[in-house]
């Protein structure tokens, strides 16, 4: 994950998130309102399908590939900004799965808390995730919407006219990389 070892913003010092870290926050603070409502009304095949929605295809599909070029090459503060974002939802995500999957998420857990700077023993004492709506960051999820859309036109176009997805496309794609790390302190 990159984050055995390295700064994670726990212990201060200047952090700067990126676009793709303004837009997890915002994605998962929407999850966790969603996620509440469907446990609200005891819909926990909803619940699940919430879970699963978020952590696939947000989390690990688009943020995990948007935090790359800050990961390979950013500041010290963009790095323990993206740093602390990726330990912070993933623990985050954890103890909103942990109703469903208790001893998958107790295990992962107890690897991610040292990261984050935990000290308890367990997370099923943790409390659960609840909705900020500071969080929720309107530019950062249609400027991210927006990103999406252009990399898979982008991709689509690569399929569609045989450009293996190894060959740099030059000018639009860093234009396209650049896009995933505009911040703002």
């Amino acid at each position: 994950m990159n984050t055995e070892g390295q700064d994670c913003g726990f212990n201060g010092g200047e952090m700067t998130l990126s676009l793709a870290d303004r837009w997890i926050l915002a994605e998962f603070n929407q999850t966790i309102k969603a996620y509440r409502e469907a446990l609200d009304s005891f819909r926990f095949d909803i619940a699940a399908g919430i879970l699963y929605e978020f952590t696939w295809n947000q989390f690990c599909d688009w943020y995990l590939e948007l935090t790359k070029p800050v990961m390979n090459g950013g500041t010290e503060a963009e790095l323990r900004g993206t740093r602390h974002t990726l330990v912070t939802v993933l623990e985050g995500l954890l103890r909103l799965a942990h109703p469903i999957i208790p001893f998958i998420t107790e295990t992962i857990w107890q690897r991610v808390k040292v990261l984050c700077g935990i000290t308890a023993d367990t997370i099923m004492l943790q409390p659960f995730p609840q909705y900020d709506a500071s969080q929720v960051d309107e530019a950062a999820l249609a400027d991210t919407e927006w990103l999406k859309q252009a990399i898979v036109a982008v991709r689509n176009i690569r399929a569609e006219m045989n450009i293996a997805p190894g060959k740099p496309l030059g000018t639009a794609a860093a234009w396209l990389q650049r896009g995933c790390r505009t911040s703002r302190k």
